[in-house]
């Protein structure tokens, strides 16, 4: 679980970067604290923040720049997913609280504003991953629970509103990252397991619905880092493992080939850093935040 490995200091400040000025600028606040919480585009154009210390929810407007209250969740939770589905609604996926790790699963109208209970995961989960595939299910992999790092994957179809078990990673992770591939594959690397970070990686073929074994290995073990697929198909891989080099380097991963080459590092280590692949005809990777900085950077 985050708490023990990151200290935390929950914020309910924003801001806003203009991208063609290269600028932040301060916007309205949250309403309450938040840590470990989700932030994600809905077709509105608003942004849904949901968790991070309760079970509420605001919607963030990029045209007034002001925060409002939603529709509460059923429990609160932080460490948790949350998932644009095709159709409009929102995923929000395990997660933690005071009483552990989480197998609830809700959804999030964007229409009515409200949280709507789904399907329940078939184990509870912390620090996992959620990846929209291009048939509309999600792929869940690993985490953790009282048990520790998780192998387990599962699958969440819209269509019945329900979980059902997947084929086993070939690893145990927690706060490891999982990109969907341009081939429509998943990319799963690194994470940690009884506290050591991990350089393996593995894909899972959406057509075999299985991991066909490892990829890679990357060239740097890392934890709590972030993946972006570019433009041209390699994914970017930077950050993670807070108090390591791995914090500074970066590696570009080939679908292709499947093997990781370094590139330019980061002028700054990070650690849950948040990354964002610019629209065109931009296309830089804005890398922001993390562990102990302020900073933001690009990647070209």
């Amino acid at each position: 679980m985050f708490d023990q490995y990151y200290g935390a200091c929950p914020l309910s400040s924003a801001e806003v970067y203009d991208s063609s000025k290269g600028t932040f600028t301060t916007t309205g606040s949250m309403s309450v604290k938040r840590v470990f919480h989700t932030a994600t585009l809905v077709a509105n154009g608003k942004v849904l923040v949901t968790g991070g210390q309760d079970a509420s929810a605001e919607l963030y407007d990029p045209t007034s720049g002001a925060f409002a209250a939603t529709g509460s969740m059923s429990v609160g939770r932080n460490s948790h997913t949350a998932t644009l589905l095709a159709n409009g609604r929102v995923l929000i996926a395990g997660g933690q609280n005071v009483s552990g790790a989480l197998a609830t699963a809700e959804l999030y109208d964007p229409n009515g504003g409200t949280f709507a209970a789904t399907g329940t995961m078939t184990v509870q989960r912390t620090s996992h991953t959620a990846t929209l595939l291009a048939n509309g299910k999600i792929l869940i992999t690993g985490g953790s629970n009282s048990t520790g790092e998780l192998a387990t994957t599962e699958l969440y179809d819209p269509a019945t509103g329900s979980f059902t078990a997947a084929n086993n990673m070939v690893s145990k992770r927690a706060f490891h990252v999982a990109p969907l591939l341009r081939n429509g594959n998943v990319l799963v690397t690194g994470g940690m397991a009884s506290k050591v970070s991990l350089s393996s990686a593995e894909v899972y073929d959406v057509v075999a619905g299985s991991f066909g074994g490892t990829t890679g290995p990357m060239m740097t073990a890392r934890d709590s880092h972030f993946a972006v697929l570019l433009a041209n198909g390699a994914v970017l891989v930077s950050g993670g493992s807070f108090g390591s080099s791995a914090g500074f380097t970066a590696e570009l991963y080939n679908t292709a080939s499947g093997t990781f080459t370094e590139t330019g590092g980061m002028e700054t280590g990070r650690a849950l850093a948040a990354a964002v692949l610019l629209p065109v005809p931009d296309g830089r990777v804005f890398v922001s935040g993390g562990s102990d900085t302020i900073s933001a950077e690009l990647y070209k």
